[in-house]
């Protein structure tokens, strides 16, 4: 009987090493799929965000530990940046009611965190005391920022002016 192996599909010959073939990849920070769905992008940034948290809440006690204007300043200086990061292009997943129920629980522990509050005390409650919008306006707020910057120095974005109808 003959048998002939065929090569396998997703399996990319170069040299010596075999190399497979992909669904997703990661340039510049952005995970980027076939679909671009962003869900991927967005869980990574959830999951990094929420260990930095838990490593930054390590210093921070209700009695000990560093003051809350600075749990705030590493909250809004280095978490949040890290989770806005590339907004401009998958904004449009912040419209998903997954995403916000995601992007909600990262800035509660944060509020949690700042305010020292017990933990039945409402998000839009700490959020409202520490003075941070949600997470999600906020993140649209720094894509269309983007967004404005690159049309004044003439390169275009067409994905924030699509969806609020702007020319």
């Amino acid at each position: 009987m003959l048998s002939h192996h065929w090569p396998n599909r997703n399996q990319i010959r170069q040299g010596n090493p075999s190399r497979f073939r992909t669904h997703q990849v990661k340039h510049l920070g952005v995970i980027l799929v076939r679909k671009l769905t962003w869900r991927e992008h967005l869980l990574n940034k959830y999951n990094k965000a929420v260990m930095l948290f838990w490593q930054c809440k390590r210093i921070v006690g209700k009695t000990w530990g560093i003051a809350s204007r600075i749990a705030l300043w590493i909250y809004t200086a280095i978490i949040r940046p890290m989770v806005t990061h590339a907004a401009v292009v998958w904004w449009p997943r912040v419209e998903l009611g997954v995403a916000r129920i995601l992007l909600g629980r990262l800035q509660r522990l944060a509020c949690l965190a700042i305010t020292g509050a017990i933990r039945t005390t409402p998000t839009a409650v700490m959020e409202t005391l520490v003075g941070l919008t949600p997470l999600d306006i906020h993140i649209k707020q720094v894509a269309m920022t983007s967004c404005y910057r690159m049309a004044g120095e003439g390169v275009g974005c067409i994905c924030i002016t699509r969806a609020y109808g702007m020319r």
